[in-house]
């Protein structure tokens, strides 16, 4: 399975404003998949990010989530972003979102947070 890295598929952000409803992401074709209309192509998105302070108290740099999506002339297409929803959430720095595929990273994308006060002093 490969990705296809045309401007058309896959869409970049690279430097996002830290704020409270603040959206990004990518968007991700795999391709040359053996499977046929209709199944579902599982693999793993990959997000490391910042430290985090949980609610719990931990503390958080990379999370995975399991996706599955539809198959369709050999190719599904998906999307992996982050949404900061609460405060502790807001964390300037370094994030990256990957895409794996049967152990193999397809695809990555990494994405600058600043926060509203390095904004202003640039």
């Amino acid at each position: 399975a490969t990705t296809e890295s045309s401007s058309s598929r896959i869409i970049r952000f690279s430097r996002e404003r830290l704020q409270i409803g603040l959206n990004f992401g990518i968007q991700y074709e795999i391709t040359n998949l053996p499977l046929k209309d209709g199944d579902d192509v599982t693999h793993t998105v990959i997000y490391r990010h910042p430290p985090i302070p949980t609610p719990n108290g931990e503390i958080s740099t990379t999370h995975e989530r399991l996706g599955t999506r539809p198959v369709k002339n050999r190719r599904a297409v998906g999307t992996a972003a982050y949404g900061f929803e609460r405060e502790y959430e807001l964390a300037p720095g370094q994030w990256e979102f990957s895409v794996s595929y049967k152990g193999r990273i397809l695809c990555s994308q990494r994405f600058t947070v600043v926060s509203e006060q390095d904004v202003k002093s640039n």
